[in-house]
């Protein structure tokens, strides 16, 4: 994945567009890069430098993908959107390495995925899953077992502050475990039941 456009639009050197931030719930560039940041460290910590697909759930306009794929061409991203707007961005950004990325709702992904690797780390927010409902949540953790050789789970301030910490709301959300993964414990390899 070319991420020129990318490094040029998070480093200031060309102005960024309004939807660079707020395609992915940030009201900045600066805000989603420091929140973007731990969770990046994160998967080339569990994936430490073996191949793997980084597919995430939600990924907006492939923001974190490029930051969790940065500099690690063993890493294949690929990003799940239901909002056609945010993958026209991912496109306008990284071109046609991304034309393969499914326009759907991650509670109806395809299945088998177009992926490059054999194996997968999943990257999810586990409050979608207390948003979509006992059903829902519960197709999309089928997939996750199917698709998913490590989940790494992560969740932004507001989320950590509605719930106390990442343990509850993956605990909420239907996971039976979580191992952090960094001193914060805002990032973890969940388990599912």
């Amino acid at each position: 994945m070319d991420l020129s456009t990318w490094r040029a639009l998070m480093s200031g050197e060309r102005p960024a567009p309004d939807w660079l931030a707020a395609d992915n719930g940030f009201a900045s560039v600066c805000g989603m890069r420091e929140a973007h940041a731990p969770i990046a460290a994160a998967v080339r910590t569990v994936t430490a430098g073996a191949r793997y697909n980084i597919i995430d759930l939600g990924c907006g306009n492939g923001a974190l993908l490029a930051a969790s794929c940065e500099g690690t061409p063993d890493l294949q991203p690929l990003g799940i959107e239901r909002d056609s707007r945010k993958l026209a961005h991912a496109r306008a950004m990284f071109g046609r390495a991304v034309s393969h990325w499914p326009s759907c709702d991650m509670f109806a992904c395809p299945a088998p995925l177009e992926t490059a690797a054999d194996r997968s780390v999943v990257l999810i927010m586990p409050g979608r899953l207390l948003e979509a409902g006992a059903d829902r949540a519960a197709t999309l953790c089928r997939w996750l077992r199917s698709h998913a050789d490590i989940i790494l789970c992560y969740a932004y301030p507001d989320w950590i502050a509605r719930y106390g910490n990442l343990d509850e709301l993956g605990r909420r959300a239907g996971f039976a475990s979580l191992e952090s993964v960094g001193p914060d414990r805002t990032i973890a390899i969940g388990r599912l039941p």
